[in-house]
């Protein structure tokens, strides 16, 4: 009778320590809103984050490397855009700016970094409550966080859009220098236009 109590007693602290590790981990995770699968690819890892703005809100990252890499890469960085448009690439999207991303994505020798503003996608808060300065604040936050990632050079990084914001992140305060940037094309071309500009840097 001992003996299948302390069996019991043994299962219900190991049921225990289970549910603690699932609470855990979910409480470090940021959950999805949508339904569609994660972005995948077959030479590409693909790495879902987030960072969290001043303000607590957690900002969706999206962060592609190529699988075989070894050492440090530049990275492209792309931030929201003006709209409440997710900067998400599902496989079969046929939207312009998702198919530049999947191109970008699958690039050897760069890594792909990006943000969705709060209230887009998966982010925490409201897209409609943003204005400039929060939308900076969040993007702030993730420059800072491309330290963490050991695969990722924070001194090569290039702005993918909104050079408006871009020149004010990484001024006065924000703790990040990165290349001199430029503004691309929007389209099917900005994987293309982008590396061969940045190869002339």
């Amino acid at each position: 009778m001992s003996g299948a109590m302390t069996g019991a007693r043994q299962l219900s602290l190991f049921i225990a320590c289970l549910t603690g590790i699932a609470l855990t981990v979910s409480a470090d995770e940021l959950p999805r809103k949508t339904k569609m699968p994660r972005e995948s690819y077959s030479d590409v890892d693909v790495i879902y984050d987030f960072v969290t703005a001043p303000d607590g809100k957690r900002l969706r990252t999206i962060i592609t490397k190529p699988h075989d890499a070894t050492g440090k890469l530049p990275a492209i960085f792309v931030a929201g855009w003006l709209s409440c448009d997710s900067v998400e690439a599902p496989e079969g999207t046929k939207d312009t700016a998702g198919l530049a991303f999947r191109e970008l994505a699958q690039l050897r020798d760069f890594c792909l970094f990006r943000v969705d503003k709060e209230g887009v996608g998966d982010s925490e808060g409201g897209c409609a409550e943003n204005d400039f300065e929060s939308e900076l604040a969040g993007y702030r936050a993730a420059l800072r966080s491309l330290r963490k990632y050991d695969f990722i050079d924070p001194s090569k990084t290039y702005p993918g859009n909104q050079q408006r914001w871009w020149i004010r992140a990484t001024g006065s305060g924000s703790g990040h220098r990165t290349k001199p940037g430029r503004r691309l094309h929007r389209g099917r071309r900005l994987g293309k236009d982008m590396v061969r500009a940045y190869a002339r840097d």
